[in-house]
């Protein structure tokens, strides 16, 4: 039986329909799928106790979770959804966040400067190193200065910060944005690779208001991390982190990124990122094909 049938033949055994009288018909499929879960968590309790001993396993499992079926459907019913599409936007949902195999590499065509010429084009590989930048006026070593292909990349950046904590090293993140997202417009701004070409592009994509949503994600990602041990230990992030930041990035080009790439984004880059604060200064190496950015001491 597909799931719309079933949400269909679900309905017509419903006894508690819904009424403008009262809300009874939503309290009672609610309380009887907590009803229902519980049950659930008993039986299993039971199993763990009786071991095969509880020979009906099986069987009051598989009526626990037919029950929990049919208030789930009930509910979306009451709710005035199909349970087919809340399906289908659930599987997409969790394959995002927990892909089945591993990526290939990228393709050219899968990323989003593909068609534009090479002035135009985030480098595929690029090396930038950042090295400590006396500040003679406050006599703090708190500045870092970035270098692409032997030139200035970006301005001297500080912590902006009453106590040293390597914030100055933050376009780490923008770095590793490009290499596994293709996507940086604050990285793309300091490569000067915005695409120009095109106006709506330039103003939407790599304009002030996307450079903006970057900048806050950073910040954002960092305050968490800075209460998460700077993800050191860390093997995975938390779904609401993820979840904010794709709100934050709707309506743009990168919000065809999945989950996981955002994932592996945030925790590659946190790495490179302490590395790179202990040492005060080394190497960025990203490559946009293999969703890849890590560090390197500097020679």
């Amino acid at each position: 039986m597909d799931i719309s049938t079933y949400q269909r033949h679900a309905a017509s055994t419903d006894q508690k329909p819904l009424t403008a009288m009262n809300d009874d018909g939503v309290v009672v499929p609610l309380l009887g799928l907590a009803g229902e879960v519980g049950s659930l968590q008993a039986a299993y309790k039971k199993k763990l106790r009786d071991g095969d001993d509880y020979r009906l396993f099986g069987i009051d499992v598989a009526e626990e979770l037919g029950d929990i079926m049919w208030y789930v459907a009930n509910l979306a019913n009451k709710f005035d959804l199909d349970l087919s599409q809340i399906l289908t936007t659930n599987l997409s949902k969790v394959q995002s966040r927990w892909p089945s195999v591993e990526a290939a590499p990228r393709l050219d065509s899968d990323l989003y400067d593909s068609s534009a010429a090479s002035e135009f084009r985030l480098p595929r590989t690029f090396s930038v190193e950042f090295r400590p930048v006396a500040n003679a006026a406050s006599q703090r070593d708190d500045r870092v200065q970035g270098f692409w292909n032997g030139e200035h990349w970006g301005s001297e950046l500080g912590d902006n910060a009453y106590m040293e904590d390597g914030y100055r090293f933050h376009d780490v993140f923008h770095l590793a944005h490009a290499a596994v997202l293709g996507w940086s417009p604050v990285a793309r701004s300091l490569f000067h690779k915005k695409r120009k070409f095109d106006p709506a592009l330039d103003d939407v994509e790599d304009g002030g208001r996307a450079i903006v949503i970057e900048e806050g994600i950073v910040a954002y990602v960092y305050g968490h991390a800075t209460r998460a041990g700077f993800f050191e230990k860390v093997a995975s992030i938390d779904w609401s982190t993820l979840k904010t930041i794709r709100h934050m990035t709707d309506g743009l080009e990168v919000a065809s990124r999945q989950d996981w790439e955002w994932e592996r984004a945030i925790l590659q880059a946190y790495g490179v990122w302490r590395a790179l604060r202990a040492a005060k200064s080394g190497i960025v190496v990203g490559d946009l094909y293999t969703r890849t950015v890590r560090f390197e001491h500097a020679p």
